[in-house]
């Protein structure tokens, strides 16, 4: 197991989330889950471009992939590892985000997607929200556009863009 798979397993650890990436949803989640943390200055170092469902790593696929394979075959070395308080505490400052709110009627990776989607749009448009809004709705997004307010406040309120934490 090497250094970002176990930073990775550790980071999902602390938000509460599932490592598995047998499922689209899990995947979803995942990538979602990393870019939102990277956002809000948790450097994990993954680079993300723009796809169908958001904001993507193609450099974080291997690393999950790799991560599950290790796991499966019984390596725990991550066992004797653990991120640092900084890093936690940064963490807790914005895990809220990752659940939607009681009133949005969107699964975890939905809602994670729509987050990370606006945040991504966000910095690609200045923070034009008319842009971020239209671009959406091309990528058939458009029936969780109800909910861009509330999405709006939950980013607001985690302060995403606060300073960098590093793993090392």
């Amino acid at each position: 197991m090497d250094f970002e798979e176990i930073n990775l397993k550790l980071y999902l650890d602390e938000l509460g989330l599932n490592h598995e990436n047998k499922t689209l949803n899990n995947r979803i989640t995942i990538q979602k889950a990393v870019f939102i943390g990277q956002c809000a200055g948790i450097d994990m170092g993954f680079h993300y471009e723009w796809h169908i469902r958001g904001p993507y790593s193609r450099d974080l696929t291997p690393v999950y992939y790799r991560f599950n394979r290790h796991f499966n075959d019984g390596e725990t070395e991550y066992e004797y590892c653990s991120l640092k308080e900084k890093v936690k505490e940064r963490i807790s400052e914005f895990k809220d985000i990752i659940k939607p709110p009681d009133d949005v009627k969107l699964e975890t990776p939905q809602w994670l997607e729509f987050i990370a989607s606006i945040m991504y749009l966000m910095n690609v448009f200045d923070g034009d929200e008319n842009k971020v809004k239209s671009q959406l709705r091309k990528s058939n997004k458009s029936g969780y556009c109800k909910y861009y307010p509330k999405a709006i406040n939950k980013i607001n309120e985690i302060n995403i863009f606060k300073e960098k934490y590093n793993f090392s």
